[in-house]
């Protein structure tokens, strides 16, 4: 286990008990729910975290059926879902926490603290706080490497009677964010990077964890720009923009955007972008092109598949570049986005064209509890997410591909 501060009142070690119920599915899926006795809700982690351990028995999750949203794995052996946090006022749901299978153990925040929970014997170690003002966001794991950023929050200013505050305050305040990454071998920490703009969605590299990746929102870089820097502290200690790059083919344009980015099995650069030809294309009205991208660490090789008609899913997931993607959301061949599926996607690259194919219907509401963030496994025969029924309740599902996609290994 990891070094740091050890307190048992972190930890919970609760079981709730759970069926997993299997269903066949119209396109040929079959779909295992996981579903509590008690009321509950459960969230995936973010889709560029591991979401199932090797063996297949372990599913981490953010779960609320003791009350509170807390840090849980799923025990398909067993049944049960074991509660593992058991942090004051809950923590907070799906997007910040990961998993790391080859230690069985998952990494999460607090607010203001990151920690480490143990599935064998659900122990909870706090491995950091930030200071008092500060707030963790995401959180990576790789190798013998965790990594995160925290930045400094900004009050925003008040308008009468209630009213609303428009805007983008992520992208004006410019706030100070500092990326730090921790040994967890020794539990020493120090500081990758800092700026004074919002920089978010840190993630290290599968295959070199000298690598960080993380992306920048202000104004000055186009709204988000994805960034790569070296953890360790060398002579040329220099954060490269990936897109902006001179092998990026980057259009020079403020409208332009990339986001939901993540690294691939491989080590390539994945994300969506999205290309707009005016404002009112901005504002959703006309003239947008939506992208699969794959780029490499130093931006050159550039590939890009569009999708038809101008939407997409909200989120994509794949294991290599050439491979099966799933996402969030099916962009039929017609142009329009049905937010009613999870879906299946293949790029070609060459001719810069997507194809999709449902794969399971989920009617999902967009408001409880947050988003699918489906996972594609990596030899691409399963699927993992959260499955919001449309009403107040919400499961983990596992869903096997139909044969004709499976990729032939």
């Amino acid at each position: 286990m990891e070094k740091g501060f050890s307190d048992k009142n972190l930890s919970s070690g609760r079981r709730f008990k759970l069926t997993e119920q299997i269903r066949e599915v119209e396109t040929g899926a079959r779909a295992h729910y996981f579903i509590h006795e008690e009321p509950s809700q459960e969230q995936i982690f973010y889709y560029c975290s591991p979401a199932i351990s090797d063996d297949g028995r372990y599913i981490p999750c953010c779960s609320n059926v003791s009350g509170a949203w807390q840090i849980h794995v799923i025990d398909r052996r067993e049944k049960v879902s074991i509660q593992l946090s058991n942090i004051e006022g809950g923590v907070p749901v799906g997007d910040p926490h990961c998993y790391l299978p080859e230690k069985n153990q998952i990494f999460f925040i607090d607010r203001r603290s990151a920690y480490a929970a143990n599935i064998e014997d659900a122990s909870v170690l706090r491995l950091f706080e930030a200071p008092a003002g500060n707030f963790i966001t995401t959180i990576s794991a790789r190798g013998n490497y965790l990594a995160f950023p925290y930045f400094e929050h900004v009050a925003r200013g008040r308008l009468p009677e209630g009213r609303h505050f428009s805007g983008y305050p992520a992208l004006s305040h410019r706030p100070r964010s500092i990326i730090v990454a921790i040994d967890l071998r020794t539990g020493d920490a120090a500081e990758v990077w800092g700026d004074y703009s919002f920089l978010c969605h840190v993630e290290l590299s599968p295959v070199d964890d000298d690598l960080v990746m993380f992306c920048d929102q202000s104004w000055e870089r186009r709204q988000q720009e994805v960034y790569l820097v070296r953890r360790s502290f060398c002579e040329d200690k220099r954060a490269w923009p990936v897109l902006a790059a001179p092998g990026g083919d980057y259009r020079g344009r403020t409208l332009d955007y990339i986001g939901h980015s993540f690294f691939t099995r491989d080590g390539q650069v994945a994300a969506q972008y999205c290309e707009y030809g005016n404002l009112d294309a901005k504002m959703n009205f006309t003239d947008t092109a939506m992208f699969n991208l794959v780029i490499d660490p130093d931006g050159y090789h550039k590939r890009k598949a569009k999708f038809p008609g101008s939407g997409k899913p909200t989120h994509v997931h794949c294991q290599t570049a050439g491979g099966l993607w799933v996402g969030d959301g099916w962009a039929r061949p017609d142009g329009r986005l049905d937010n009613g599926w999870i879906s299946l996607i293949r790029n070609n690259f060459e001719t810069q064209e997507t194809e999709s194919w449902p794969l399971l219907p989920t009617n999902h509401t967009w408001d409880r509890p947050f988003h699918p963030h489906p996972w594609i496994s990596p030899n691409e025969d399963f699927v993992v997410l959260a499955h919001n029924t449309g009403k107040s309740d919400n499961h983990m599902v596992l869903v096997e591909l139909p044969e004709r996609f499976r990729t032939k290994k």
